[in-house]
């Protein structure tokens, strides 16, 4: 399969999933994508990856971008970062966590909130 092939096999798959279909053809009602779902792949190169990685989740954050970020891809070291801005996610949602015993639960709060920490020069280390 040549690069065209490809790129005209990923556009129909895209196109079949934003519209409920799987790769088999068949129909999931209420599981289509927003046709404006943006997602984010990052990769590789190990630990340095992983530091760079970081640098351009907090470009991202500090340009707004992140919080319109529906779903992200990792792969090697670059799983760290990936890892990383998962687990805050999640301590933000759970009770007791670092959105407090009442977690902010609004659209967009969690997302604000790991932006902010992300560009915040000064913020504590996540636990």
């Amino acid at each position: 399969m040549n690069q065209n092939q490809t790129n005209t096999a990923q556009q129909t798959w895209l196109q079949k999933l934003k519209s409920g279909q799987d790769r088999s053809g068949g129909i999931h009602p209420g599981k289509r994508l927003p046709f404006d779902a943006l997602g984010l792949a990052l990769s590789g190169a190990g630990v340095r990856g992983a530091a760079f990685c970081i640098g351009v989740l907090q470009a991202l954050a500090k340009s707004g971008w992140l919080r319109h970020v529906d779903y992200l891809s990792t792969t090697s070291g670059v799983g760290y970062a990936g890892g990383f801005l998962g687990r805050f996610f999640d301590l933000l949602h759970a009770p007791g966590g670092l959105g407090g015993p009442h977690p902010n639960r609004s659209p967009g709060a969690a997302q604000e909130r790991v932006a902010g920490e992300l560009i915040n020069q000064s913020s504590c280390p996540i636990k």
